[in-house]
C-alpha cells in the first residue's frame, strides 16, 4: 500500500484528540518515537482501541501524512496488564513515559533504547506487589532503568572514582555532584558540601547503584535491600532525574504521596 508503513511499538501513552479521536505515543525499534493519530479511536466500538491500550506492544500498520501520521491497524502482540490494573504499577509506567519523553526527540530511532523500556515492562509485570518488599523490588528496577536509559544518552554517573582526583572510592564519606556527575572523595569535598548539587551517599548506596547500572534487570528484580537504604536510593535517583531534566515529574509526586500515606518505605518496626 503506497504511503503506508509497518512497524511494532510498544504504547508509552495517549490522549483525547477532537471528540472521537485519540493521540499515540508509541516507542518503535527502528523509527524511534512516534506520535501517531488513531481516528475514531475513542468510539466504542472502535477497532483500533483495544488493541492500542497504553503499556502494550503492537504491530502497526501507519498512513504517512505530510504533518501527521496515521494508524490504519493495529494487532496486539503483548499486553503487560498488571501495568494498567495496579496503580503504583501504572505510575512507575507513566514514570517510564515521561523520562522517555523528555530524553528522546521525534523521530530518533534507538533500538537499545527500545529494549530497555520492554524489558523494564516485563520485569514490573513480574512484580506481585502483594507486601511491602514487593515494592522495593519495583523501586529497584526503576532506578536500573533511570541510571541505564540517561547513560544512554550521556549522563552516566560515576560511581567508581572521585570526579576530582580520578582515585577509587572508598566506602565511607563520600558524596555525588550532580553538577560533576561524579562522587567526590572526602578529600575533594572542600566547600561543596553546603552546594543544594551535593548529596553525601553511604557506601551501600553506592554499591547498590553500582549494580543497578551494571546488572540485567531480573538480577535488579532479586536484589534484597532494606527500607532504609532504598530510602536513599530513591532520593538519589530523583533528585538525579531531576537535575538533568530540569524539572520535577507529575508521576513521581504521586508516587512520593502514596509512599507516604501508604508507609511504603517507612522504617520498619
Amino acid at each position: 500500500m503506497p504511503g503506508t508503513y509497518k512497524t511494532t511499538g510498544l504504547v508509552l501513552r495517549r490522549r483525547p484528540f477532537r471528540e472521537t479521536d485519540r493521540w499515540f505515543v508509541v516507542l518503535t525499534p527502528d523509527r524511534g518515537k512516534l506520535e501517531l493519530l488513531g481516528r475514531g479511536a475513542s468510539k466504542i466500538k472502535s477497532k483500533l482501541a483495544a488493541h492500542l491500550e497504553p503499556f502494550s506492544y503492537v504491530q502497526l500498520l501507519v498512513a504517512s501524512g505530510k504533518q501527521t501520521d496515521t494508524v490504519v491497524s493495529a494487532v496486539l502482540i503483548k499486553r503487560f496488564q498488571t501495568l494498567s490494573q495496579n496503580i503504583v504499577k501504572k505510575t512507575w509506567a507513566d514514570y517510564i513515559a515521561e523520562i522517555v519523553d523528555c530524553l528522546l526527540p521525534v523521530p530518533h530511532a534507538d533500538p537499545t533504547m527500545f529494549r530497555m523500556v520492554g524489558a523494564t515492562w516485563k520485569n514490573l509485570d513480574l512484580i506481585r506487589l502483594s507486601r511491602g518488599d514487593d515494592y522495593i523490588k519495583g523501586s529497584l528496577v526503576i532506578t536500573g532503568f533511570v541510571l541505564k536509559i540517561f547513560s544512554r544518552v550521556g549522563y552516566q554517573p560515576e560511581l567508581f572514582h572521585c570526579g576530582i582526583c580520578r582515585r577509587r572510592v572508598l566506602q565511607n564519606g563520600n558524596a555525588y555532584n550532580f553538577s560533576h556527575g561524579s562522587l567526590i572523595c572526602p578529600a575533594c569535598q572542600g566547600g561543596t558540601k553546603n552546594s543544594r548539587n551535593v548529596m553525601p551517599v553511604t557506601g551501600l548506596t553506592i554499591r547498590i547503584l553500582r549494580y543497578a547500572l551494571k546488572q540485567p534487570y531480573g538480577n535488579i528484580r532479586r536484589l534484597k535491600v532494606s527500607r532504609e537504604p532504598m530510602r536513599e536510593v530513591r532520593k538519589f535517583i530523583d533528585q538525579y532525574v531531576t537535575f538533568h531534566l530540569e524539572k520535577e515529574l507529575k508521576s513521581v509526586k504521586f508516587l512520593r504521596y502514596f509512599e507516604k500515606k501508604s508507609h511504603l518505605l517507612s522504617a520498619q518496626p
